[in-house]
This record gives C-alpha cells, sequence and structure tokens, in this order.
C-alpha cells in the first residue's frame, strides 16, 4: 500500500467519523424534540380545552420522527462497518503496527456490567414505542378526567 493510498484511508475514516458523530447528535436532537413537542401538546389540549383528539396528531409526529431517526440509523450502520473495515486496513498496513481501534472497542460491547448493555438497548432502541404508548394514555387519562360531555 503507498503513502497516499493510506492517508486516503485516513482521511476517510476521520470523514466517517465525522458524519458518524453527527448521526449520534441528529439522533439525540430528534428524541429532544420528541419529548418537547408532545409535552407542549399535552399543556395545550389541557389548557386550551383543545379536543383530545388533536393529542392523536402526537401520534403522527411520533411516526415522522421515527422514520427520521431510522433513515439516520441506517446510515449509520453503514459507516460504521466501513470504519471497522478501514481500521482493520490500516492496521494490517501500518508499519508501527497500530490504529485506531474505536469502532474496534464499541463493536466489542465493553460496558460497566453485564446486564447493562441489553437493558439500555431495550429502553432506546423502543423510545418511539414508549412515546406513542405515553401519548395514548395522557389522552386516555384526559378524555376519563373530563368525563361525559353535554349534548
Amino acid at each position: 500500500m503507498s503513502i497516499s493510498d493510506y492517508s486516503m484511508e485516513i482521511e476517510e475514516y476521520k470523514l466517517l467519523q465525522g458524519k458518524l458523530d453527527r448521526i449520534g447528535e441528529f439522533k439525540f436532537l430528534v428524541r429532544g424534540w420528541t419529548v418537547t413537542l408532545a409535552t407542549a401538546l399535552f399543556v395545550a389540549i389541557l389548557s386550551a380545552k383543545i379536543p383530545s383528539a388533536f393529542a392523536l396528531f402526537g401520534l403522527l409526529l411520533v411516526g415522522l420522527f421515527y422514520f427520521l431517526e431510522t433513515e439516520q440509523a441506517a446510515h449509520g450502520i453503514a459507516y460504521s462497518r466501513r470504519v471497522v473495515r478501514l481500521e482493520q486496513i490500516l492496521l494490517l498496513n501500518s508499519a508501527s503496527k497500530q490504529s485506531p481501534s474505536i469502532a474496534q472497542a464499541l463493536r466489542d460491547g465493553r460496558r460497566t456490567g453485564p446486564h447493562m448493555g441489553r437493558v439500555t438497548t431495550w429502553v432506546c432502541d423502543r423510545f418511539y414505542v414508549w412515546v406513542a404508548l405515553i401519548v395514548v394514555v395522557v389522552v386516555a387519562l384526559i378524555q376519563f378526567a373530563a368525563g361525559p360531555r353535554e349534548p
């Protein structure tokens, strides 16, 4: 492998790491907006006496945000696979036999406890299910608390 090939792979590695960082930021931002908009919707329904059926609009937002995050996650998986492959190539072709190993460590799943990773993955992967469930439960509670409407 020539030096220019090696430097191109280093540059590709840096580029992909930047893209993976932005995907992580996007995920955090979208989930924050999901919670913010769901909360604002509930406050608006409770304070302005908006029909609670309007809260079902929140389910549409949850679905939209889920779709956006899923699209980014698909790109992230492809980028992560390429980063792992680049780390392997860089290790094989490095004169010092050292290469970045961030993706390798993450892939190996080194976590603080044996079950911690499974629990957090289970909760995080179902974030939008939890938000949708909360929207439905809050709408039902609002309907129940309002009691029967007068004709």
